[in-house]
């Protein structure tokens, strides 16, 4: 009996180290059973977010590549703004020793810096998109600025002049399709004294600028009131003579000269009919990109 008792506590011993074996086994088996799938899981899941991700970046780029092709001048804006800046720099310098010593002669009669400077500008007079360069030399006569315009191309070559007011505010009114352009300016040289000048460039064979009428007008307000003629005069057919003189740079040496010695020959009602002509057409203004207020500090450049 005490045999028996002794098996079947052995055989018990032995089951109880099995279960133990097993239970001690079993998670670890299971944990690597579920990692093993888990794994699987996540890259099926991985690869097919990858392809997906991948799918998504490729549409991406190729919309950008399209948009790109679409609109090539939004995709390097700043680069092309340096290369244009480059470019002007170095029509900027041609203009500058070609006109050297009219430049310097132009500060020393305005010494004061708030009363003259060099003013850059572009314009498309040639409606190629190839931009022309515009040197205005400006001094405030009174209380109106006047410009004396020289238009170049990008290779310095001069194409034409003309006389306007302030050029940040000039206005220019294209004909379309057609190298036509009419340019008016009013300008207010202190009480008793405003002139308005209408002008036309045009190109056939070469460019030419034609002064079509000039109003001056030295009324008081009790005449203009009264619509008085006196003191009204109306300028048109202006000779070459006249032209250089409407373009030296001194209104009391130029342009008033022109007014004392040339008799008005044209009317209100003139001037009102072609005005009627320029009005109808599309305005413009000139774009200005650089300025030289004294020659010791050079070219300021305006930020883009």
């Amino acid at each position: 009996m005490k045999k028996n008792l002794i098996g079947i506590g052995i055989i018990a011993t032995l089951m109880v180290c099995l279960l133990t074996i097993t239970y001690s086994k079993g998670p670890q088996i299971f944990d690597r059973e579920y990692q093993e799938q888990t794994t699987e899981v996540d890259r099926n899941d991985s690869e097919e977010y990858t392809e997906q991700e991948t799918e998504v970046k490729d549409n991406i780029l190729e919309d950008t590549q399209n948009d790109q092709m679409l609109n090539p001048t939004e995709t390097s804006e700043e680069n092309v703004t340096e290369r244009n800046k480059e470019q002007y720099e170095d029509i900027v310098q041609v203009i500058y020793e070609q006109n050297q010593e009219d430049i310097s002669a132009f500060f020393e009669y305005y010494p004061d810096t708030w009363q003259r400077w060099i003013s850059f500008s572009t314009f498309d007079f040639t409606q190629d998109g190839q931009m022309e360069i515009m040197c205005s030399y400006v001094y405030v006569q009174t209380s109106s600025c006047l410009s004396y315009n020289f238009v170049y191309d990008m290779q310095g070559n001069k194409l034409f002049e003309f006389v306007s007011g302030n050029p940040w505010y000039l206005s220019i009114y294209q004909e379309e399709n057609e190298l036509h352009y009419y340019i008016y300016c009013d300008l207010w040289f202190g009480a008793n004294c405003a002139v308005d000048i209408y002008e036309e460039v045009s190109k056939t064979e070469s460019w030419d600028v034609d002064i079509k009428y000039v109003e001056w007008d030295t009324r008081d307000g009790k005449g203009i009131a009264e619509n008085k003629q006196q003191g009204y005069n109306i300028y048109s057919d202006f000779s070459q003579e006249e032209k250089d003189l409407f373009m030296k740079k001194n209104y009391w040496e130029g342009m008033l000269q022109v007014f004392k010695s040339k008799e008005p020959c044209g009317t209100a009602e003139q001037v009102r009919e072609y005005s009627e002509i320029y009005k109808s057409l599309p305005e413009d203004m000139v774009e200005e990109f650089a300025s030289i207020l004294s020659l010791e500090d050079g070219v300021i450049w305006r930020e883009y």
